[in-house]
Parts: C-alpha cells; sequence; structure tokens
C-alpha cells in the first residue's frame, strides 16, 4: 500500500553535535534530504541550552531561514529539549515557559509541529499519585496549546518508555491527556522505536493514533534497548518490528506528512555517513513508493 507522502526525513543530530546544525542542514541537503526534525539541543550546541532558547538570536534565526529556503528545506517537527515536570508546580511552570519559547523559535523556522515528552519520571514523581500527575500534565498541555494558538504550530506529545516514565507510555493515555485538554492545537507523536520496546504492537499504536498522529519518530529497536537503528537494520526475530505492515498501516490511515527518522550514526566519518542515510533513504522511500513487497 502506498503512502500519501513518499518522503523520509531525518533528525539534523543524525551525526551527533560533532558539526553545527548549518553545516548538518547543507549535508543533508546534498543527500536529497527535504525534511527535517530539528531538536532544540542542536540548536543550541555548545551552549546552556536553557539559556540559551530563553533568549532571542533574531540574526542567527533569519541566516537559518534563508538557509533553509535556499536549499528547498522544511523543518517538518522541532523537537523540545524541555519535558514537562509534575513533581512540584514551580518545576512545572518554569518548563512549561520554556516549551513555550520554545514554540515561538520552532514557529519562527516554520516548523509544523513541537514534540514534547511529558512529565512524570520514576526518579522525579516515584512518590506522586498518578492523578496529580496527570493533573499537572493536562495543566501544562492545556497552557503550551493556548500559546500554540498565536503560532502555525501543533504540539505533539510524544510516546514513552515505562522503564523511566509512569506516564504517556501507551497511546491511550496520550489520548486521554488530548481529550482531558480539548484542544485541536494537540496530537500525538509516534515513536516507533518506544513504542516497540514497550512491547506494544507497533502497527495498532499507529491505527490508534489515527487522525491525531501529527509528527514521528521512526526508528527501530529491540526488546529493552532503544537503539535508534534505520527499519530493516535488525533481523525480524531481534526487533519483531514488522516494517512492511508498520508502513501499510500509516498508509491506511492516511497519514499525510513525511516520516522523520529519529537515527543517528556520530561515529562513523562524516562522508561515511553521508552515504550510509543516503542508501537508507532510497531504500525507505522505495518500499513507501510500493516498489517492493515483503
Amino acid at each position: 500500500m502506498k503512502l500519501k507522502n513518499t518522503e523520509f526525513g531525518i533528525i539534523t543530530n543524525f551525526y551527533g553535535l560533532q558539526i553545527s546544525i548549518e553545516e548538518a542542514v547543507l549535508r543533508l541537503s546534498n543527500l536529497g534530504i527535504r525534511n527535517l526534525e530539528v531538536p532544540g539541543w542542536h540548536w543550541s550546541a555548545g551552549q546552556d541550552t536553557s539559556s540559551y532558547i530563553m533568549t532571542d538570536h533574531p540574526e542567527r534565526l533569519n541566516r537559518f531561514r534563508s538557509l533553509l529556503r535556499d536549499q528547498g528545506m522544511n523543518v517538518q517537527q522541532f523537537h523540545s529539549h524541555f519535558a514537562f515536570a509534575a513533581e512540584s508546580e514551580e518545576s512545572r511552570t518554569r518548563q512549561v515557559e520554556r516549551n513555550r519559547r520554545t514554540i515561538d523559535l520552532a514557529a519562527g523556522m516554520g516548523a509544523k509541529a513541537v514534540v514534547i515528552h511529558i512529565g512524570g519520571t520514576h526518579a522525579a514523581c516515584g512518590q506522586i499519585p498518578d492523578s496529580a500527575i496527570f493533573e499537572a500534565n493536562a495543566r501544562s498541555l492545556s497552557e503550551v496549546a493556548d500559546h500554540a494558538k498565536n503560532t502555525s504550530v501543533k504540539i505533539a506529545i510524544e510516546n514513552l518508555m515505562t522503564d523511566t516514565n509512569r506516564m504517556g507510555c501507551r497511546i491511550s493515555e496520550l489520548k486521554d491527556l488530548i481529550t482531558a485538554v480539548g484542544s485541536d492545537r494537540v496530537g500525538i507523536c509516534l515513536d516507533t522505536g518506544h513504542a516497540n520496546v514497550d512491547g506494544l504492537d507497533v502497527p495498532e499504536a499507529v491505527r490508534e493514533c489515527g487522525n491525531l498522529l501529527i509528527a514521528t519518530h521512526i526508528q527501530e529497536t529491540c526488546r529493552g534497548n532503544d537503539l535508534h537503528m534505520f527499519p530493516f537494520a535488525l533481523r525480524r526475530r531481534k526487533s519483531t518490528m514488522d516494517w512492511f505492515r508498520i508502513f501499510d498501516v500509516f498508509a491506511e490511515i492516511g497519514y499525510p506528512y513525511p516520516l522523520i527518522g529519529e537515527c543517528a550514526n556520530a561515529e562513523l566519518p562524516l562522508e561515511l555517513a553521508d552515504r550510509y542515510l543516503e542508501a537508507q533513504k532510497n531504500l525507505i522511500e522505495s518500499i513507501l513508493r510500493g516498489e517492493f513487497e515483503r
């Protein structure tokens, strides 16, 4: 089954942080990549992320927009560096304000969605009732969604993993939060690797997201290891991920956006990383176009 959009994009720190985001954009453009996820920690590389993103950098942002325009590239997603917090009201409001500034930055780049992790880690919220964690996340999500109304950006909350998080690891939990907020500015970012690590049926997770799915982190894992590998990198009996079926369900639900890989290989020399990414892009897009059957 062919997808509506058969383009495969990538996160800009595919090369790690060994090169600037501007240099990464140029390298990715040369490989035919047109759709990007920009992570906050790559934009602020070499700086303190919190203070850098909370400060305006209009000249750099203008240059970056011009670079994207000249290369014919699109920031499909911006990944916030700042997860919501549920352990205290002070932490919660601080993270909301940081995400407001992140939304403004992402909108300035022309991003369509900002990916955010909800709060409730085991480390920070081990003794806090589930109901209190849910309420804190609902308030935070509502507040950033209200801020996003003034921009072109939507908010995509990402599915997480139960080894680190108390909440947000099941699609139903994300949908409950979205229902509680009741805003059309909020949707889901499905991380296929997280879903697999947590033992979800990944095609069914795609289907369960349905029209709430507005962003993706396409990556392959095996149970217990968040590997951030490209699709088809592992043998099926190791990863258990049926990529033909996964892509079929993306087509079934009419997913209209480019699929974005959250894959990285910073250990490779840059020229070899380029060849590796180009080969993976060509393989994945040929499958999305329906050129291969299982």
